[in-house]
């Protein structure tokens, strides 16, 4: 579910689709007649979104109408993102205010909330029902009678941590009662501050989700996994929380606090190298034999079983794979399940990535393991499991051959410096497995073809009719390389169809 389908209503959805749509095809010049035929609109709605959008961005730019207006339909680099627009529209929303007064709000009450935003219950009830029914996938509940949230803690964390920084992205500092020069000092200081100014900002947020939840009574419980996972002295209490809350909080509420800090720290993916706490805490697991190890562990065999080929060199060496595969196994297991993520708020525009062979393939390590307890979290959360794993290897996929690649055959000759350019063009599409020049002619799903030079018209016309046949030239143009492209993946949209889910 797209985070804006959560917290925007349907008008403000189709202002926020159309002006994404316009700025990120700003090369162009669409009219009212185009961003219907994009957004699935009629003539007249799209040009009353059109005009409502104007009126939006003049509040919010200041400009003329004039210029608003033709920068939007000339191509013109407009002066606001995507980001302030989405912001925009979150700070008119009542879903979004709803979430952050259970955050910040003083002396919370939803009929204090109504009469302030002049509303009824019942419209409450109703403009929160995306927002109620996504985390009711994950067991929390936002309570109508008591203006809270209602389930795990850490949970609640999660989401608020990806609720402020897909609202904000580090734009603003959302907590009213936090000094953010102040948190961002204490940031600094630790001992497992990170150097990346993305990963410091999400993790000062996260920081600030949880000083201010603790400050309202809100604390994490762990559960033995947690205290189990954690190699000793690797996180301190002082470092993180060097004073109490309150002098009533216990020391063993604080010491879980850090923890979950650490943890929220360890488990966001990164496709850098690995730094040391993370080569650490990867060896630790593997020592103590967790069952998020054990999980990674036999992950290779079981991919390899059931490839096509043996890739060399195998991505499972890798240590950024590796690092990521650790840390996603290791958040379900310790979570007990499936958890808030940045995943959740986002469709891949292909079409999940349907091969159906490669999920089916995690899909059934996942059944496989043991009927053990460490392993619950994992077959309890079969499904979210799976499609994290996959989205990690699907950069890889094309080396591990999996069925739903296009196989593709160059019938010329590969040998010759001219005819460089389309081997490395098509190598580098991700989808494609490049057959070699001895392949016979039936095992591939297109045939790239010097028609004069290297094969009798005859053996093609008698070539099966699914087999796809591209015409080269030597002096092919960026419209060939551009229509060989779009076959590539038409034929690749036609296999995920076949055998998707």
């Amino acid at each position: 579910m797209n985070f804006e389908t959560i917290f925007l209503e349907k008008s403000d959805l189709q202002k926020f689709t159309m002006f994404r749509t316009l700025v990120t095809n700003q090369t162009q010049s669409l009219s009212i007649t185009d961003l219907a035929e994009r957004l699935t609109l009629s003539y007249q709605q799209s040009y009353n979104v059109f005009q409502e959008l104007t009126r939006d961005l003049v509040t919010l730019s200041g400009e003329p109408v004039g210029k608003i207006k033709q920068s939007l339909t000339d191509g013109a680099a407009l002066s606001l993102s995507v980001d302030d627009y989405r912001l925009f529209l979150l700070n008119n929303s009542i879903a979004f205010q709803f979430v952050d007064y259970l955050v910040q709000g003083t002396q919370q009450s939803v009929s204090r909330f109504c009469a302030e935003h002049y509303i009824s219950r019942s419209t409450l009830m109703r403009k929160t029902a995306m927002v109620r029914s996504f985390l009711a996938g994950f067991k929390v509940k936002i309570s109508l009678t008591q203006a809270t949230f209602v389930g795990d803690e850490k949970q609640v964390r999660l989401f608020l941590q990806l609720f402020y920084w897909l609202s904000y992205h580090g734009s603003r500092w959302p907590f009213r009662a936090l000094d953010f020069t102040r948190l961002s000092k204490q940031y600094q200081a630790l001992p497992t501050a990170d150097s990346n100014p993305i990963t410091a900002s999400q993790e000062r947020l996260f920081w600030g989700v949880c000083r201010t939840r603790m400050s309202r009574g809100h604390f994490v419980t762990l559960n033995a996994a947690f205290s189990e996972s954690v190699p000793q002295g690797v996180c301190s209490t002082t470092a993180v929380y060097p004073s109490k809350p309150n002098p009533n909080v216990p020391q063993a509420a604080l010491d879980a606090e850090t923890i979950f800090f650490y943890f929220f720290q360890q488990k966001t993916i990164r496709f850098s190298a690995p730094n040391p706490d993370t080569v650490k805490m990867s060896r630790y697991l593997e020592a103590i034999n967790s069952p998020a190890a054990q999980l990674v562990a036999g992950l290779p065999e079981a991919v390899h079983d059931h490839s096509t080929g043996t890739p060399s060199p195998d991505p499972f060496d890798y240590p950024q794979l590796h690092a990521n595969l650790m840390r996603v196994a290791a958040s379900f297991y310790l979570m007990g399940g499936n958890f808030v993520k940045q995943s959740d708020f986002f469709k891949p525009s292909l079409p999940n990535y349907m091969q159906k062979h490669a999920r089916q393939t995690l899909s059934q390590y996942i059944d496989s393991l043991p009927d053990d307890p460490g392993f619950a979290a994992f077959k309890r959360a079969k499904r979210p499991l799976v499609e994290m794993l996959f989205y990690l290897l699907v950069p890889y996929l094309r080396q591990f051959q999996w069925q739903e690649t296009v196989k593709v055959k160059l019938v010329m000759e590969t040998t010759d410096t001219v005819n460089r350019n389309i081997i490395d063009f098509v190598r580098n599409l991700n989808v494609v497995e490049l057959l070699s020049d001895d392949a016979p002619l039936e095992d591939a799903d297109l045939l790239v073809t010097a028609l004069d030079d290297f094969v009798d018209p005859g053996a093609l016309a008698a070539l099966p009719a699914h087999i796809a046949k591209f015409n080269w030239y030597l002096d092919a143009t960026d419209g060939d390389y551009r229509s060989l492209f779009e076959t590539v993946y038409n034929l690749f949209h036609q296999k995920l169809i076949a055998t998707g889910n």
